[in-house]
């Protein structure tokens, strides 16, 4: 396995995982805009989790 950010190559798979949107804390993130990192096995991704990073603060928006 290796954890990697998601990248131009990883990316529809990691959205394949939880959808292009989510709603954290009152307000709609686009996961395609966002970074994160996934992990990838046998060339297939795995998981993802998704991050969020404003005014100081960083939040795990989704995960997958």
């Amino acid at each position: 396995m290796l954890v990697k950010p998601i990248d131009a190559e990883t990316r529809e798979a990691a959205l394949q995982l939880s959808g292009p949107l989510i709603v954290s804390r009152g307000r709609v993130h686009h996961l395609g805009g966002l970074p994160g990192f996934c992990s990838v096995s046998d060339g297939r991704v795995e998981a993802a989790v998704y991050y969020c990073c404003e005014d100081g603060a960083c939040e795990i928006v989704s995960r997958g």
